[in-house]
């Protein structure tokens, strides 16, 4: 008899490995009563059970996606605090990582219609298996086992469809930031054949599903890596995907690399090359500070390496190009013009004679022609080993932001201390809901550290830059630790200064994330104090660490110096005559701070306007409003001081006066 009224009154370990046994041999999905069953009288027990048994057991749960969703189910409905809540984390956990094949015969068994895909989706790739364990495991760990589950069904399935691309972006989606670096840098990336199971399921998914995989993930994440010396492993990963999957001029602006840009247009079909130069044109005529260059350098791209060769002389006579060269000709702006006249250089093949030395530099490569190998290496992070060098984890910890006498901090930190690489700082603030051993104020403080250090690298830090800022802007300072929110709104100046572009998602957390008021009112201070940062204003709560990143921390490289230095000092204490002071530079001037040359000019719309009609929408915080109102007028301000002098500058003025004039309505002064 191998029923599960067996289990029913007094079981032994003996009857347990009978029933499951029988239900495994059985072959044939377990009904509802079963699952309820097994679910409040084996699980129970599963630490003290034989292996066996719990061979057996996880065997079952894999075989049934029935089994799993009430699992979760059941487990979810227990109170946290309670102790038999771990037992069953544990045996989801031991299912997901000790049975790889989960994914896929959950697959089999529910996927024919939308809404078992969907509750499959959420199940996996959701937040409801996820959410169930969260208190137990961390977003990483759970994305390696999604990983593994994956490496399974690829592995096995022949042929693809359109249900794999689905779940597939549903994977990334659950945590777009580390789900790229653990399924592309840890799975896609490091084999061919997995490589091709990736392109294969591309091909095969749905368009809606192309555009996500292709546009959210895999392309930014090309855009990360791409350097000149693998521009061909690159190009031979775009040219196997469906790149006219709604690739457009503002798509491909949100791109960082050039280079990466270039390849693309190049690759497009004739038709799409042809509509992105006719809206490059349009953008031409209408010149935008922190645009204009980036657009005439695609212009180029597109115009010299056009597919129709008759492009150029099509386009000579075109009213945006001619409408833009007149408009930008009486431009106050000497670059600008002079980008103007390049432009109408390549557009005539040199046929207007114009004396200039200026260029517009862009992308000089060939595309590989019979060589189609790809270097995954190369599209990974590199030095990943690095961080496993005892050494160098040694250099590291003797870095510090500054001199810090919280001495007691010292081991709760060490970890802290141990990340080089922004994914594994991403990571920490993933694991701050679950790590109660984490705290936010050292992150903080480390978060300066990495973005500062980093500045010479902003493809990377504004890579991770949306996840940082979103996690930063919801931290909440449940430990009362001081200097919490000026470290806050250290690390969101940071990240702002180093890539401008990204006050737009500063400026979108702001406008639609569930904050508090101490939460809103930091978020507008790091756009304040970024905004004078750019302008060149130097501001003494700003934290500014001056690391040579990251030569200065590679021990080998001290030896070379020491001995140089070394080599130095005996040549000049040899002198038999007068005494030499060598003298840097830097130490020659008067100790105060210089202003920075105007970075702010390029960006200063992006910050100011969405600003603007953000109040000129309404702001509403119940009793908060009019101390809110204050400190956002303010911020706007600054913001609208440190323009000056951009192009459009009297178009701010007369917006300022009439916020100032609503403001002064409503009786709100600063």
């Amino acid at each position: 008899m191998s029923g599960v009224s067996l289990l029913e009154g007094n079981v032994t370990a003996s009857v347990i490995q009978e029933v499951l046994n029988g239900l495994k041999e059985r072959n044939v999905a377990l009904t509802l009563i079963e699952i309820l069953t097994i679910l409040k009288t084996v699980i129970p027990v599963y630490p003290s059970l034989r292996r066996e048994s719990k061979n057996l057991l996880l065997i079952l749960i894999s075989d049934n996606y029935n089994f799993m969703a009430q699992l979760a189910s059941f487990t979810s409905s227990i109170p946290i605090k309670q102790v038999e809540r771990k037992i069953y984390q544990q045996v989801i956990i031991d299912t997901m990582k000790n049975r790889c094949d989960c994914l896929r015969n959950y697959m089999s068994q529910s996927t024919d219609t939308k809404v078992q895909r969907n509750n499959l989706k959420a199940l996996m790739f959701g937040s409801k298996l996820f959410n169930v364990l969260s208190s137990t495991i961390d977003i990483v760990d759970y994305l390696e086992c999604l990983r593994e589950q994956w490496k399974y069904v690829l592995e096995r399935a022949e042929p693809l469809d359109a249900v794999y691309g689905e779940l597939l972006t549903a994977s990334f989606i659950l945590h777009p930031t580390l789900a790229e670096d653990i399924l592309l840098n840890g799975f896609f990336y490091t084999r061919e054949s997995y490589f091709q199971s990736m392109i294969t399921t591309v091909n095969t998914a749905s368009s809606l599903d192309q555009q996500r995989l292709i546009k959210n993930f895999i392309i930014p994440h090309l855009d990360l890596h791409i350097n000149e010396s693998n521009t061909n492993s690159v190009i031979n990963v775009l040219r196997q995907l469906p790149l006219d999957c709604d690739i457009d001029l503002s798509y491909i602006l949100t791109l960082k690399s050039l280079i990466l840009q270039s390849c693309i247009i190049r690759l497009l079909l004739t038709s799409s090359q042809n509509e992105l130069v006719s809206h490059l044109l349009q953008r031409f005529g209408q010149p935008d500070d922190a645009l204009d260059e980036r657009i005439c350098q695609l212009l180029v791209v597109s115009l010299k390496y056009a597919n129709d060769p008759s492009l150029k002389a099509n386009i000579g006579g075109d009213k945006n190009l001619l409408d833009g060269v007149t408009a930008r000709l009486m431009h106050k702006d000497n670059l600008l013009r002079e980008r103007t006249m390049y432009i109408a250089k390549v557009v005539t093949d040199g046929g207007l004679k114009y004396e200039s030395d200026f260029i517009i530099s862009i992308p000089e490569f060939e595309f590989p022609q019979n060589d189609f190998k790809i270097d995954f290496n190369s599209l990974r992070d590199q030095f990943q080993d690095i961080k496993s060098s005892t050494v160098l984890q040694t250099e590291v910890r003797k870095l510090s932001l500054m001199e810090d006498s919280d001495d007691e901090d010292d081991e709760e930190n060490e970890n802290e201390r141990d990340i080089v690489f922004l994914k594994d700082l991403v990571a920490k603030y993933a694991r701050l809901d679950s790590n109660k051993k984490i705290r936010p104020l050292p992150l903080l403080k480390l978060t300066v550290k990495l973005v500062r250090q980093k500045k010479d690298f902003p493809i990377e830090v504004s890579y991770y830059s949306s996840e940082l800022l979103v996690s930063i802007s919801s931290l909440n300072n449940d430990l009362e630790e001081k200097d919490f929110e000026q470290w806050r709104i250290n690390a969101l100046c940071s990240i702002v200064v180093v890539t401008p572009e990204t006050v737009t998602d500063l400026h979108k957390i702001l406008f639609t994330s569930e904050l508090s008021l101490q939460q809103r009112m930091s978020l507008l201070s790091s756009l304040g104090l970024s905004a004078r940062e750019l302008r060149g204003y130097a501001d003494e709560s700003i934290v500014k660490p001056q690391n040579n990143f990251p030569t200065s921390r590679l021990p080998w490289d001290k030896q070379t110096e020491s001995h140089s230095t070394s080599a130095q000092l005996s040549s000049i204490e040899e002198l038999p005559t007068e005494r030499i002071v060598w003298k840097s530079k830097k130490l020659l001037t008067d100790g105060q701070e210089q202003l920075n040359a105007n970075k702010f000019r390029k960006y200063s719309r992006l910050f100011f306007y969405p600003l603007a009609h953000g109040w000129l929408d309404g702001i509403d915080l119940g009793s908060f409003t009019d101390l809110f109102k204050t400190h956002y007028l303010m911020t706007l301000h600054i913001i609208y001081q440190c323009a000056y002098p951009v192009h459009d500058y009297d178009s701010m003025t007369r917006l300022m006066e009439q916020i100032l004039l609503q403001a002064s309505q409503q009786g709100i002064r600063f």
